[in-house]
């Protein structure tokens, strides 16, 4: 019978020595190829971080390129025509050609020429622009801000109705108000408006502080119906005409105050509040205000028996009424006691 060789503890001992590093070496090789990954990663966020900036740098010079070309465009020589109807030419040209010489001053456009209403204008396309601009202004409002130096225009809200008080008989108001601060007034036209109370937008332009002197002027007007720039001596009162004193003011068919109004030269207005406005110069305004006294105080009986017949109405109407809440609130409240009677017989 064999013997089976031994193995000496020497021999295991070192095998399992070289089993231990050969586990070490495989962690150090994965940790290794960790850290490459890592590395690799960084890398490659660095990369696209200054991709990105790359990219942002290439677009910012890409908009300095755009930017520049708008500019060219701009300082760009070129040729810009604008017709103009025949009864507006003048009033480009100005005397003298001295609207068409400001025009060219204030924009650096080269002298305009014209040509059977064809206006030329040459330059840049910055200048052209706001030449043609104020060519537009011109035909369209009457005037052009390039007249003042420091040119100004605002906008204000006028009721058709009351357009005719700017105007004024023959113009007089508007040409006053024009002829006192240098300004120009822009009116629409109150047949366009879809009714009389219609807010239609009017124009103030000229320098900055005459525009705004003007435009309280123009509110003054339009709020009492004069100024005492534009209407001198002129008088304005307030006196008080109930709601059974102003029939008998209008008259039958409008005779009473058609009478006052023609008799002594002046404006009544009658509101619905009680409030009636008297206006005009002065003396005529007060032999009007003592014309209506006495016609109020001729019919005062009348006014009288009708104020204490409506009063009377107005008090048989109310007495009437809490009556009826009366009588209302005691059904319900009959009702609700019945609701709470035990012994109240129940229908079948």
């Amino acid at each position: 019978m064999q013997e089976e060789p031994e193995v000496s503890e020497e021999v295991v001992e070192d095998e399992e020595v070289v089993e231990q590093e050969e586990a070490v070496e495989e962690e150090e090789e994965v940790v290794e190829d960790e850290v490459v990954e890592e590395e690799a990663a960084d890398e490659g966020e660095e990369n696209d971080e200054e991709a990105g900036a790359e990219e942002g740098e290439e677009e910012a010079a890409g908009e300095a390129e755009d930017d520049a070309d708008e500019e060219s465009a701009d300082d760009h020589e070129g040729l810009t025509e604008i017709d103009v109807v025949y009864n507006k030419r003048l009033a480009v040209r100005g005397p003298r050609n001295g609207t068409l010489q400001l025009i060219q001053e204030k924009t650096g456009v080269e002298p305009i020429t014209e040509c059977g209403g064809t206006f030329r204008l040459r330059g840049v396309k910055s200048a052209r622009r706001e030449a043609l601009q104020a060519i537009e202004d011109i035909v369209n409002k009457g005037y052009t801000l390039f007249s003042w130096d420091d040119g100004v225009e605002e906008v204000v809200e006028v009721p058709a109705d009351k357009i005719g008080a700017l105007i004024g008989p023959k113009g007089s108001v508007i040409k006053k108000l024009e002829e006192t601060f240098r300004v120009k007034l822009k009116l629409p036209d109150a047949s366009a408006a879809p009714s009389r109370s219609a807010k239609m937008e009017a124009l103030v332009a000229g320098s900055g502080d005459k525009v705004e002197a003007c435009v309280q002027v123009v509110r003054e007007i339009l709020d009492n119906g004069f100024s005492p720039l534009t209407h001198p001596g002129t008088k304005r009162t307030e006196i008080d005409v109930d709601a059974f004193q102003k029939p008998f003011l209008i008259g039958k068919k409008g005779v009473e105050i058609k009478k006052v109004k023609e008799k002594f030269n002046v404006r009544v207005d009658l509101t619905d509040d009680g409030r009636t406005v008297v206006m005009g110069p002065k003396k005529q305004v007060d032999d009007a205000l003592v014309h209506i006294a006495d016609l109020l105080k001729s019919v005062e009986e009348k006014v009288q028996a009708n104020r204490e017949k409506a009063e009377k109405v107005a008090a048989e109407a109310a007495a009437a009424k809490a009556e009826e809440e009366a009588a209302r609130a005691e059904a319900e409240g009959k009702a609700e006691e019945g609701e709470d009677d035990p012994d109240a017989d129940v229908a079948c």
